[in-house]
């Protein structure tokens, strides 16, 4: 059934063998926000899974994954998502404010339970606390609360990042804030989430050779650091890109002014390259059958009535025909939860997950969405 997206078990997994095979013993993080189809898939070498919103805790908690393995982040938190990943046993909760402190350590207090603590260090944004405010946090004598135990910081900077100088900036604000801490209160961490931000190349091949180049030159700019300090480093695309494919079936095709259009039945409210710009590059992607050996240019349209429903222009495939399957890879991450899925009320495409034996097991059918814009 198309449109659909099937997420291979097998690619997931020797993704995460590649890092790990690179990372040695730092522990590795997935933050689920990339793909939560994911979650109760990842192998036992994922230290951690960082959820960001109440309700990535809720899937977490429906997938009975083990509270000692979850982080729960987010910039925004409220009473009943905190106290929800407090009885949950959450391992650790993420604060991004004076409000989030002053929030946590209530809530620990009123259900007798004592909750670890990370503190975000902002890069410059509306996420995390600037050192001054860290300072400022820790000076209120809040190291020696007896239920709220603050254990660590976490960084994260953006996405994308591949250039060396970008770690090597993220690693000298952590030290700046860890030396600080040291010197002012004699704290040292028990962990330091480092979310690197880490580039997966969409539009150049060959694509694993180029990413595993990011990661190694990355592990070069932070193994002296990762030496001195509990570091875990956080993920998503750079884990779960890899893993996918989307499918979807070609409904019609026409020339008009001299450019061929192949219609499709997804469109770009179900898939997304980051900085696609203006449908130009060229993801990668294959078609079924191959009916021909001839070559022609199509640009790919979706199903939704917007001219900007346009997923690769001027793409030179094998002819196609009517029925013909188009599969885009490396969407494994963001894709199926970023897209603008409720544009036009159209249906929600099919999840499947695709085992270690490669067989296909729907997780997800088609979800009409006309009941989710009409009240």
């Amino acid at each position: 059934m198309t449109p659909c997206y099937v997420f291979s078990l097998n690619e997931l997994n020797k993704r995460i063998s590649k890092i790990k095979e690179i990372f040695g013993d730092i522990p590795l993080t997935y933050s689920i926000k990339a793909n939560p189809f994911l979650v109760e898939y990842l192998p036992e070498n994922i230290s951690h899974i960082e959820a960001c919103s109440p309700g990535e805790l809720d899937i977490c908690i429906r997938k009975k994954i083990n509270p000692s393995k979850i982080i729960y982040s987010g910039v925004m938190k409220e009473y009943e998502d905190v106290k929800n990943a407090i009885i949950y046993g959450t391992d650790i909760i993420t604060i991004e404010s004076y409000i989030h402190y002053d929030l946590v350590r209530r809530i620990a207090h009123e259900l007798g339970k004592r909750v670890s603590i990370i503190i975000r260090l902002t890069s410059g944004n509306q996420f995390g606390m600037s050192k001054d405010d860290i300072v400022n946090l820790l000076n209120n004598n809040v190291l020696n609360d007896s239920m709220c135990k603050i254990v660590g910081f976490h960084y994260y900077s953006g996405t994308q990042k591949s250039r060396t100088a970008e770690f090597q900036a993220d690693i000298s604000n952590l030290t700046e804030l860890l030396q600080k801490v040291e010197n002012d209160f004699g704290f040292r961490p028990d962990i330091i989430e480092y979310g690197p931000g880490l580039a997966v190349d969409y539009f150049r091949e060959p694509y694993e050779a180029i990413d595993m180049e990011t990661i190694r030159n990355f592990f070069d700019a932070i193994n002296e650091f990762a030496a001195q300090y509990p570091l875990t480093i956080e993920m998503g695309r750079f884990i779960a890109s890899t893993c996918g494919r989307y499918k979807t079936e070609v409904k019609d095709i026409k020339t008009n002014y001299d450019v061929t259009y192949a219609i499709v039945d997804g469109g770009i409210h179900q898939i997304n390259y980051y900085k696609q710009i203006l449908s130009m590059t060229k993801p990668p992607l294959s078609q079924w059958p191959v009916r021909s050996r001839e070559k022609r240019k199509y640009t790919i349209c979706g199903s939704l009535c917007t001219v900007a429903d346009v997923l690769v222009k001027e793409i030179e495939l094998n002819e196609l025909g009517i029925g013909d399957i188009l599969t885009f890879y490396r969407v494994g991450a963001y894709s199926m939860c970023e897209a603008s899925n409720l544009f036009l009320s159209r249906k929600m495409p099919v999840v499947y997950i695709e085992s270690e034996n490669n067989e296909l097991f729907m997780v997800r059918n088609f979800i009409n969405t006309d009941k989710f814009n009409c009240p």
